[in-house]
């Protein structure tokens, strides 16, 4: 089947929005859970995250603590790819319309060498050898010229070819980088939310150990001023 940008661009895939990238990176997206208050606002005809707000009830208590999640640069890379797969969808149009040129004009010469054979045979009975001697030599010209159209084919199925590995080593390289990026990603989001998990702990500890020194201090506290009272009587 002839490839054409519509027949090309349907393979594409459709992009998944906010919510299927948030999945990716194993988070959700914040706009399902805090509903009309941290609501995204995304960009409807794109589907690029362009700002997210979080009011300050989803900062506390710590385990509905949300920490945003850069994804802007990713949709980019996958905008520039299909940018670059749409250009070698009109290159291959291009080419596919050439080659289908070239193999129309293979038959007209095919038709007209069957023209010009029937004209030899009636001329010769006609005229005699030297007018057979002067077709022959159109018919080896015109034999000429479709051996270049044949090879003329050949090289543009070799440039279709070309073109189709180059662009089946572009799509997977672009889409290794950018699953790798997003790998980073989320890895340092991981460990970022590791040290303030660590962070947290350590505050509460630190409490805790205050609580138990001031329940202390009371206690003594207690028991001096009862002391006191014992020997003020």
């Amino acid at each position: 089947m002839p490839v054409t940008p519509e027949t090309f661009g349907s393979a594409q895939g459709s992009s998944q929005g906010p919510a299927h990238l948030a999945a990716m990176v194993g988070g959700s997206a914040p706009g399902a859970s805090l509903g009309s208050q941290g609501a995204r606002k995304c960009s409807k005809s794109s589907g690029l995250i362009n700002h997210v707000e979080y009011p300050p009830s989803v900062l506390y208590p710590v385990k509905q603590l949300l920490v945003p999640f850069p994804v802007n640069k990713a949709l980019d890379e996958v905008d520039h790819l299909r940018n670059q797969l749409d250009a070698y969808a009109r290159e291959l149009w291009r080419t596919q319309g050439e080659v289908n040129g070239l193999n129309a004009q293979h038959v007209h010469d095919n038709q007209l060498i069957t023209q010009l054979n029937r004209q030899q045979q009636n001329q010769q009975r006609e005229c005699g050898l030297s007018t057979t001697n002067t077709y022959k030599i159109q018919i080896t010209d015109i034999t000429y010229e479709l051996l270049a159209a044949r090879q003329e084919i050949k090289r543009l199925q070799l440039e279709v070819q070309r073109l189709r590995s180059q662009e089946r080593v572009a799509q997977a390289s672009q889409l290794e980088s950018l699953k790798q990026e997003l790998e980073d990603e989320k890895k340092s989001h991981g460990a970022r939310m590791q040290i303030f998990m660590n962070g947290m702990t350590s505050s509460y500890n630190e409490i805790e150990e205050l609580k138990a020194k001031n329940k202390e201090l009371e206690e003594r506290l207690a028991r001096a001023e009862g002391a006191a009272g014992a020997d003020g009587k």
